[in-house]
């Protein structure tokens, strides 16, 4: 006997999740979250620049132009909780693919009903710096990949390059999208066949390679500075230490 959600039940129950997660973040008139400045300050540097305005080489610069671009008519702030909104929907998105897909419909609704519920990712809604909008990419590569690796629709290839392409241009500490994600795709497309397996790659990688190539372009058109890995590590190190 069949205990799991039945499949036509899944998609309206992960859609009233993602709009009660959406519906419970507050609206609050002030910034929250780590050195949510700099963000501010990046998307001041791409798109309305001043003289005198120092980026700050610490942060990638594609949260930045997002933010920047959408703050044209709204505001950075408003731009930024609309982000952070959006991505906590992404989140549960994520979590509940990822627990259908590797377990059963009735697992995926528990996974994104168990995000919408932890304080902490509601407060991290709210914050105005790349972290939720990272979470959410990552979460999506996952779960997006997992997805691909259970069934067939190519779609679930196209979420998982995107996202995991995404969160590799918001942050280098991203870059875990990549293999876990990919590696889903390519088990998945291994019974395929290997014209199927070739194809979904290809898409993959071509997903995959938008957001990445977009950083690059803000990087050499804007003339952003940016550390090494190295000098990121030591910063991060020291900022980490220095609490202790």
């Amino acid at each position: 006997m069949n205990t799991d959600l039945p499949a036509r039940y899944f998609p309206a129950c992960l859609c009233l999740l993602m709009a009660w997660a959406w519906s419970a973040v507050p609206t609050i008139g002030h910034p929250l979250g780590s050195d949510w400045g700099h963000y501010f300050t990046a998307a001041e540097f791409i798109w309305n620049p001043v003289e005198g305005l120092a980026y700050p080489d610490f942060r990638k610069p594609w949260f930045g132009w997002l933010i920047g671009g959408l703050g044209q008519g709204m505001g950075y702030l408003a731009a930024a909780q609309l982000v952070g909104k959006l991505s906590l929907v992404g989140m549960v998105l994520g979590a509940a693919l990822l627990g259908a897909a590797m377990a059963s419909r009735w697992v995926g609704i528990v996974a994104g009903g168990t995000i919408a519920l932890m304080p902490l990712a509601m407060d991290g809604a709210l914050w105005v710096n790349h972290y939720p909008a990272l979470g959410a990419a990552v979460g999506l590569a996952f779960g997006a990949g997992a997805a691909a690796l259970r069934w067939r629709w190519i779609g679930w290839v196209f979420v998982a390059g995107l996202a995991a392409g995404v969160a590799w241009a918001l942050d280098f500490r991203g870059l875990i999208a990549l293999p876990a994600a990919a590696g889903l795709v390519l088990l998945g497309s291994l019974r395929l066949g290997l014209k199927a397996m070739v194809l979904r790659l290809a898409v993959f990688g071509a997903l995959f390679a938008g957001p990445y190539a977009q950083d690059l372009w803000l990087q050499q058109t804007f003339n952003v500075p940016q550390l090494e890995v190295a000098g990121q590590l030591a910063v991060q190190r020291k900022g980490t230490l220095g609490q202790i």
